[in-house]
């Protein structure tokens, strides 16, 4: 972790410069480096250069929280504190936002449909549909204690029959 100074133009005067500093980081990514920007300090960043170090330092000490070795100016260390935190939320709303993305992405699949073996779906049939009724009725066991005879069971056949032929689903 490292604060840097850049140079920056102005929008409406593209002579006119000025510089903002930032807190970055270096991550290692495959086989290369990857500057990743913290946070941006702004152009109004006052701490004097000889005390980048220690600031930085102390700022990466809170954001893993380890113990500090030696105590900062009281200026330091609320900048130091103040910076963290700035640090620590953008990176718990970045985390939230990957929760949300993948919940998203969990919602919907995308499928080729060149390797679907069935190409030709049927519908669903009105035996499912009796079935899941007797399921969720739980008649199949209210119905467990019942015996039926030979022809009761006809009977209820023919009524199937007669009652679901006329339905297409």
């Amino acid at each position: 972790m490292y604060i840097i100074k850049t140079v920056s133009k102005s929008k409406k005067n593209s002579s006119a410069k000025y510089y903002t500093y930032r807190l970055m980081e270096s991550v290692r990514v495959g086989k290369k480096v990857k500057k990743i920007t913290l946070l941006n300090l702004g152009s109004t960043f006052s701490v004097e250069q000889k005390n980048w170090v220690e600031l930085s330092t102390r700022i990466n000490e809170i954001i893993n929280q380890t113990p500090t070795l030696f105590e900062l100016d009281s200026k330091l260390e609320t900048l130091a504190q103040e910076y963290a935190k700035k640090i620590i939320a953008s990176k718990a709303k970045a985390k939230k936002d990957d929760v949300l993305l993948s919940k998203e992405k969990d919602k919907y699949k995308e499928i080729d449909i060149t390797t679907v073996k069935n190409s030709n779906p049927k519908s669903v049939g009105v035996e499912n549909i009796v079935y899941e009724t007797i399921k969720e009725l739980k008649l199949d066991t209210k119905l467990q204690g019942v015996t039926l005879k030979k022809s009761n069971i006809i009977q209820l056949l023919h009524f199937h029959q007669v009652t679901f032929s006329n339905y297409s689903i």
